[in-house]
């Protein structure tokens, strides 16, 4: 009796692990943008972000935005093994790889938006480890961060546009 309960506890937990697998499908789509991280970026983002909040607007590089999320989030999230956030902004929208200090990574690529004065993204795919999630899972990923962006603390966004290596957020008063 016992060797049956472990086999279907086995079944079970196979079955399990299947489901969740079978949310992913091919491999996350790579692109060319290449991001570095800096102390002295992430300073400069913070003087142009400070400056922003009191002219209504601020446009960040990638490397500045990248340092910026990522020095914030290594000194503000305790317990986030995080590396680097890289981010690469084009007229088309925005590609954000985000990896780990324990090798894993995430990468997403979509478009930023505002609607009802919040920032948020309309997520073309999204991947982990190479691996795609799929396309019925989208919407889900995509709700929790616009959850995340919806966050009052965040200010009031009325206009955000991203170019050429560069993200403009304007802000209502």
């Amino acid at each position: 009796m016992r060797i049956r309960k472990n086999w279907a506890v086995s079944a079970m937990a196979l079955l399990l692990v299947l489901v969740v697998l079978a949310g992913c499908a091919g491999a996350a789509p790579a692109h060319d943008c290449d991001v570095a991280v800096s102390l002295d970026d992430a300073l400069a983002a913070q003087d142009k972000a400070m400056a922003g909040l009191m002219m209504g607007s601020v446009e960040l590089t990638n490397a500045e935005f990248s340092s910026l999320v990522t020095e914030l989030i290594k000194q503000n999230a305790a317990g986030v093994p995080i590396e680097m956030v890289a981010a690469c902004f084009t007229e088309d929208g925005m590609d954000l790889d985000i990896s780990f200090t324990d090798g894993t990574s995430l990468h997403t690529s979509g478009n930023i938006a505002v609607a009802d004065n919040q920032v948020v993204v309309d997520l073309a795919s999204a991947g982990m480890n190479g691996m795609a999630v799929a396309e019925g899972f989208l919407p889900v990923v995509e709700g929790a961060i616009n959850r995340a962006l919806g966050d009052a603390s965040l200010g009031v966004a009325v206009d955000v546009s991203t170019g050429d290596g560069t993200l403009a957020v304007s802000l209502g008063q």
